[in-house]
């Protein structure tokens, strides 16, 4: 788990320098055309008057080279603190999503504040008296006013675009943007229906307040297995979660099985926080099925991507077989001959609910680490 976190942080931090730096250098590019654009207007004798001016342009751009890509490492290095660390902090959480847009754009506008600050320091030393008479800085407020709002426009953008992520989450996200879904579509897809064990009991002891809050701390803590098993979230019903990937990515090292086993293991390890916190620890069960599903967009109001097939109805059935079979995970004979180096115990042919012909099930050995 900590080899994960740290990959993962250094991912994330590569992705915001990578980011800022270019949107750094896009102002720059901006900024420099402008300004390269206005001294060619000159006339020829306006020219060699602002010769000692144009000596000091080409210097200050070399200069700015350099002051923007430390401006973007610095953004960047910024930025990806905030994600991490700021953002995910329970007191701006709790302020909501208005206050969490407010509050990022107030600290980057003291930021930039900063850094423009540096700025002049930086610039003064690397140019000196390269602009002759003419004052070098007679834009600088201009300048600051102008990055200031480039900034504060990309951090928005950005903003608005991470929430929209959160909320479709990252795969449906990508979906969105390619279209991939706008018209229906077949897929080899693989399910996971997990379902928390003993829900009514964990409801009525614990009042419907404190259950929404255990469900939201349970799902929290699985973040970090199902990003490292690439499980889309398909759906939230209730207190079940439902997964799903496309088969070869579902089968690939075991993911489907390992997300299972992932989630377990975070379980006991979080034992103790439950126990203080909810008076109980939340187990899940989960049944796994795959085959072919025809996926599309769908809604006007509010739009989301749906798959449809007996896939779903079967993965969904297998999952209620677990409390008939006292067992915690069972996958179909699909799955079963999918998957290689897991110990499954054959728990025989069942006629799910809704089906003509039975189908065969095999429970996940749980001393089996995968």
């Amino acid at each position: 788990m900590r080899k994960f976190l740290c990959r993962k942080y250094i991912y994330n931090l590569f992705q915001s320098l990578l980011i800022w730096i270019v949107l750094s250098y896009i102002f720059d590019f901006i900024i420099s055309s402008v300004i390269k654009y206005s001294f060619d207007v000159f006339s020829g004798e306006q020219l060699l008057n602002n010769r000692l001016l144009l000596q000091g342009f080409e210097l200050a751009k070399e200069a700015g080279t350099i002051f923007y890509l430390i401006v973007g490492v610095t953004l960047g290095v910024y930025n990806w603190a905030y994600l991490e660390f700021v953002k995910k902090s329970k007191w701006v959480v709790r302020k909501g999503n208005l206050f969490r847009i407010v509050f990022r754009l107030f600290s980057i506008a003291l930021f930039i504040t900063a850094i423009y600050w540096f700025g002049d320091v930086f610039f003064e030393r690397r140019l000196g008296g390269a602009f002759g008479d003419v004052d070098p800085y007679q834009w600088q407020g201009e300048l600051y006013l102008s990055f200031l709002m480039f900034v504060l426009i990309c951090s928005i953008g950005l903003e608005v675009a991470g929430q929209m992520k959160e909320v479709l989450g990252p795969r449906n996200f990508k979906a969105f943007l390619k279209g991939t879904y706008t018209e229906p579509i077949e897929e080899e897809r693989i399910f996971m229906f997990l379902d928390l064990v003993d829900s009514t009991k964990f409801a009525e002891i614990l009042g419907h307040i404190q259950y929404s809050a255990m469900l939201k701390d349970a799902f929290d803590v699985m973040t970090d297995c199902i990003v490292d098993a690439n499980a889309m979230v398909y759906q939230y019903i209730g207190d079940e979660i439902v997964f799903t990937w496309e088969r070869e990515e579902g089968i690939r090292n075991n993911q489907c099985i390992v997300l299972y086993q992932c989630i377990r293991q975070v379980f006991e390890s979080k034992r103790d926080y439950f126990m203080n916190t909810y008076g109980m620890v939340p187990f899940f069960k989960a049944g796994i099925h795959g085959g072919r599903v025809s996926g599309v967009e769908i809604g006007q109001v509010k739009k989301e991507i749906a798959f449809h097939g007996d896939v779903l109805n079967t993965s969904s059935r297998i999952q209620h077989m677990c409390k008939e079979l006292d067992e915690m995970c069972l996958v179909s004979e699909v799955i079963f001959e999918l998957l290689s180096g897991v110990n499954f115990k054959e728990k025989g042919e069942f006629l799910l609910r809704g089906k003509e012909k039975p189908t065969k099930v095999y429970a996940l050995d749980l001393l089996e680490r995968v």
